[in-house]
């Protein structure tokens, strides 16, 4: 079955990317944007409440923690906001792979690709071994169809983390536009078996695997 790209993409899986992160974070969950992590919970605790003349003083939390409260259900709820308090949070600490791995994920929900783009390069540059990054970044060639690349960068995100079913499904969505149904199929199974079956459940409903 051949079909467009526009056409497919209104009923094929959606790219999946994205991973708000925190220093220090192991581990991103698209499904739980809700980020839980020793850091966070230090920041909780500094950030209690102080009494001043018997009334409570609220400390905010950092430019970059702020953004990631924004973050619901695999996307920003205000963009635009996100990429201003990632900017402060730039602007702060230039060297902050995380930060720019989230503005570039809050220029794609903008539609702003190239800028995205841009992002994850220097994150990538900033922590070479950034598995979400990679990830996000293939996603971004993906949308330029540049399929190659995009197919590369989930390699890396895969050699990094063999358990990253995310880029397993985008790999085999990546490999379907470059018309490789063997691997394809395989990468959509392996994301299966890991956990997000969306992708295998379309190809066997469009006869693309069995």
């Amino acid at each position: 079955m051949t079909i467009g790209t526009a056409q497919m993409m209104k009923f094929m899986p959606m790219l999946q990317e994205q991973g708000l992160s925190l220093p220090g974070q192991k581990k991103v969950n698209k499904d739980k944007p809700k980020i839980k992590s020793k850091a966070a919970k230090k920041k909780r605790s500094t950030a209690s409440k102080k009494k001043k003349g018997g009334q409570a003083k609220k400390i905010p939390s950092d430019w970059n923690s702020k953004a990631v409260a924004l973050w619901k259900k695999g996307k920003f709820t205000k963009p635009n906001q996100a990429v201003d308090y990632l900017n402060k949070a730039i602007q702060k600490n230039p060297n902050f792979a995380e930060a720019y791995n989230n503005r570039g994920n809050a220029y794609r929900d903008l539609n702003q690709l190239q800028k995205a783009l841009s992002d994850y390069n220097q994150a990538i540059s900033l922590k070479p071994n950034y598995v979400q990054a990679y990830n996000n970044r293939g996603n971004i060639y993906y949308e330029f169809k540049n399929y190659k690349l995009a197919v590369r960068d989930y390699n890396r995100s895969i050699n990094l983390k063999p358990d990253y079913r995310l880029a397993y499904l985008n790999r085999g969505l990546a490999y379907h536009q470059l018309k490789n149904r063997t691997l394809a199929c395989k990468d959509l199974q392996k994301a299966c078996q890991l956990g997000d079956c969306d992708g295998v459940k379309w190809a066997k409903q469009n006869r693309i695997c069995k």
